[in-house]
């Protein structure tokens, strides 16, 4: 779909909302020749003031003196005469006097050829110090200015100045080039991929401007970067494609290329060129050499003993890559067994290693290593796989398996369960049991798995700072996700993601409380008792629960005891919270966003040297901000209510794309509810994920309501009434329609069928949409489509099943799990014939 990618790019325009209020700085701060100029102590002045921009029109010279204390006529009279003039221009660069610059450096600013503001905001630092020859002392004061002031594109997009600047400015190669530079010098300090969200929140603000997602597009074309799985990294070529690649004008290349390409020894090359072995040697190590894909396996050479095809066939590297490798590195003295072991193994490898064990035990036709991880492994997955189990319960499954095939040794205790394999990669606890974790419940669930890591990337955790929620909260807002992985409880996830994240920001409670940054519960409770006061306890309760995703008793038991200060007669009240007036002043200029999150606030704060205080949520200072409060947030109070913010700026244009929207919103209930109502209409097809066109926008490729309709009746209609299928599904068994020639995802014709009301549908345990008609008998789900595969037959082998299955979806790997898919159904699994059975 280039063509729908290209219209969103042409049309993706600054939208000019003439009706936003003008910050003041914008007037008092502008100080060019046509203006008149305001002296810095003026400025100083106004900076202190709480007067708005608009009431400049209205004031008289007497209230003018008054108020500001500056018996000028004249200077009013040219701040009136040139309002409109002003509001229409970017800001001056004087206004970063007001942000502590000197006047000294501005007037070096202007004599540089600076003279709006934007100028600066998306200057390199590069460009001050080798392009205008700024000390670095006198760039880094700029560049604190620039910081302080807080802006971004949208405080000048309605500045017509600003939009050929930024015109221009996009297209410059410098700039770009600058652009390039930063991002490869960031991924460069990382030895692994890093999510595209993560290098995007810590890219210099000077590179707004950047059309970020074409330009990592750009520089993946180029070679530059690789993403994957919605992370980025530097590009490495494989070791053959970089010796290939050498020329061919160098001795020192061309024996490289002998000797690693050709695989010719030292010797052979020296005899070849009647040089030394030594000079061959040293004209090869001169070779720079940069970081290679290859070279995440250099772990694997630096910790095992494994002979040169063994690693050929472990990890299918050619023997050029193998022989540079081992160079290299030292040669650790591990076995192939203990390979097994290693949980930085991915799932394909840890298959080769199976099948190259120098010690295996074969139970049921299935090889299994001869070890404790080996057999405990084995008896989760195919003794303990629909759990949960208590851990008493799995070591005595374990043992019984130990002894019945005649290998005691393998059997193990509670004191080697707890210490070798209570955070194993394949022991998740699905619930609790008390306060000890440890006397709780598990089952078998692969937290290392390429599906999970891929998941994790799409929870968007980054959007969490500085808050204490529980996985709760993140498993209701990520159902589906949760769904497709099998993930059955809160619990679970929190497992999942203790055992996955490192990340020393992101702290591991006792399950299933999680702590991003410096969260603190005891700030979260009465941040809203404060908000929200008087509040009733149930109410209370409900709203944490709600925004944090606390249990609603313990939670609401919890806030009695601590805050009983603030109780009386069923509710919390805060009556006489103080208000801190200098803190609501010195907030206000840093609130430039339509919506803050409580915890947005004490961000603030933290940052900029704000006292902060539960009294800066209180009904009052949140009207005095400018906001309105609401539950957890606060919105601007031009809006007059949420659900005219979300009108305002979410599905009003042709295009909408909630990938980059903070995950905190558009998990609300409010918001949910009306994103919901414009999908079921329809007014809105996602055509990606999370990536919605308007029905009204899909007219311009000559699709109309009617077609939409027209396709789910033909759906409908072609269907047996008890198929239960998806997408995919209909293409491979021949249904035709016109819009599939239109050549979108699936993702399109599935948000179709949900809009219309024809059709039940689930996403339970396959990555597709799965669908049934609304009147059948029979669910959308992948048990009722393996019965629907079997047909009349009792039983057939997992294999023929899973080779059918791939009508349904080619990227659905769902049947791995198929244990847990058939669990309370007619079918079961015989693991011996390796057959599911179907009861008629």
């Amino acid at each position: 779909m280039e063509e729908i990618d290209d219209l969103i790019q042409n049309e993706s325009t600054f939208i000019i909302n003439k009706t936003r209020k003008v910050r003041k700085e914008i007037l008092f701060n502008y100080c060019d020749s046509l203006v008149g100029e305001i002296s810095y102590s003026f400025i100083d002045k106004i900076y202190n003031s709480e007067m708005e921009v608009n009431q400049i029109k209205l004031i008289n010279d007497e209230e003018f003196a008054s108020y500001y204390g500056f018996k000028k006529p004249t200077l009013l009279k040219t701040l009136k005469n040139n309002y409109e003039f002003i509001i229409n221009q970017s800001y001056s660069i004087h206004a970063l006097y007001g942000y502590g610059l000197s006047k000294k450096i501005i007037d070096l600013l202007i004599e540089k050829g600076f003279k709006k503001l934007h100028e600066l905001i998306f200057i390199t630092k590069e460009e001050l110090s080798n392009v205008y020859n700024l000390h670095d002392s006198t760039v880094n004061k700029i560049l604190n200015a620039i910081d302080k002031c807080n802006l971004n594109i949208d405080d000048f997009s309605i500045f017509y100045d600003f939009l050929l600047y930024y015109e221009d400015r996009s297209k410059n190669k410098l700039y770009i080039e600058s652009f390039k530079r930063f991002v490869t010098d960031y991924l460069s300090s990382y030895d692994y991929p890093i999510s595209i969200n993560y290098l995007k929140r810590n890219i210099p603000k000077c590179f707004d401007i950047i059309n970020y997602v074409s330009t990592l597009k750009t520089l993946e074309e180029n070679k530059v970067i690789s993403i994957n799985d919605e992370c980025v990294e530097i590009f490495k070529p494989t070791f053959e494609e970089f010796a290939k690649n050498l020329p061919d004008t160098k001795q020192k290349y061309i024996f490289f290329k002998k000797y690693y390409l050709d695989n010719k020894t030292l010797q052979e090359i020296g005899d070849e060129y009647n040089v030394t072995r030594e000079n061959i040697r040293q004209k090869i190590s001169k070779v720079d050499i940069p970081k290679i894909k290859e070279e995440e396996y250099a772990y694997y050479f630096k910790n095992y003993n494994l002979s040169n095809e063994l690693f050929h066939k472990v990890f299918n590297l050619s023997y050029p890559v193998i022989k540079y490798l081992k160079l290299q590195n030292k040669k650790g003295d591990k076995t192939i067994n203990d390979l097994l072991e290693d949980e930085n193994l991915n799932d394909d490898i840890r298959e080769r290693v199976m099948d190259n064990l120098d010690k295996l035990i074969v139970i049921n036709g299935e090889k299994v290593a001869s070890n404790k991880t080996g057999l405990l492994k084995y008896v989760l997955k195919e003794v303990c796989n629909c759990g949960p189990y208590s851990i008493q319960e799995i070591i005595e499954k374990h043992n019984e398996l130990a002894v019945s095939i005649n290998h005691p040794e393998l059997m193990m205790d509670d004191k080697y369960f707890h210490s070798h394999f209570i955070s194993h990669r394949y022991v998740c606890i699905s619930s609790l049991n008390g306060d000890d974790e440890s006397n709780s419940v598990y089952r078998y669930l692969d937290k290392e798995s390429n599906e999970i890591k891929m998941m994790i990337t799409k929870l968007k955790l980054d959007d969490y700072k500085d808050v204490e929620i529980t996985s709760t909260l993140i498993y209701k807002a990520n159902i589906t996700l949760m769904i497709e992985n099998d993930i059955r409880n809160e619990y679970e996830l929190h497992s999942i993601l203790r055992y996955n994240i490192t990340d020393d920001y992101i702290i591991f409670g006792r399950n299933p409380v999680i702590n991003f940054g410096n969260g603190n519960r005891d700030r979260q409770i009465l941040d809203l008792i404060v908000a929200n006061s008087p509040i009733k306890t149930t109410d209370l309760a409900d709203m944490l629960s709600e925004t944090y995703g606390y249990n609603k008793n313990s939670i609401q038991a919890y806030a009695s005891v601590k805050f009983n200060s603030y109780y009386d007669k069923g509710y919390f009240d805060t009556k006489n919270t103080l208000v801190d007036y200098s803190a609501i002043d010195k907030l206000k200029k840093y609130m430039v966003k339509d919506i803050y999150f409580f915890e947005d606030i004490f961000n603030i704060c933290e940052k900029n040297n704000i006292d902060y205080s539960p009294s800066l949520l209180s009904k009052y200072s949140v009207k005095q901000l400018g906001y309105i409060s609401n539950g957890s947030y606060m919105f601007k109070k031009e809006y007059t209510t949420f659900i005219n913010y979300i009108k305002t700026n979410f599905f009003n244009k042709d295009f909408e794309n909630l990938n980059s929207v903070d995950s905190r919103i558009t998990n609300l209930v409010m918001f949910n509810m009306f994103y919901l109502n414009k999908i079921k209409k329809p007014e809105y097809i996602e055509y990606k994920f999370k990536e919605f066109i308007s029905v009204k926008k899909l007219e311009s490729f000559g699709i109309t309501k009617e077609d939409l309709e027209d396709f789910s009746k033909q759906v409908y209609d072609f269907v047996d009434p008890n198929c239960i299928f998806t997408t995919e599904y209909l293409k491979n068994i021949g249904f035709k329609h016109k819009l599939f020639t239109y050549g979108f995802e699936d993702i399109f014709y599935d948000s179709i069928l949900i809009s219309s009301n024809l059709f039940k549908m689930n996403r339970s345990g396959i990555k597709e949409t799965v669908f049934v008609h609304i009147d059948s008998k029979n669910e959308p789900t992948v048990s009722y489509i393996i019965n629907q595969i079997m047909g009349n037959n009792s039983e057939m082998s997992l294999s023929e099943i899973i080779d059918k299955f791939k009508i349904y979806g080619k990227k659905s790997n769902i049947l791995e799990k198929y244990k847990t898919i058939i669990q309370g159904t007619n079918l079961t699994y015989d693991a011996e014939s390796k057959k599911i059975i179907k009861k008629l």
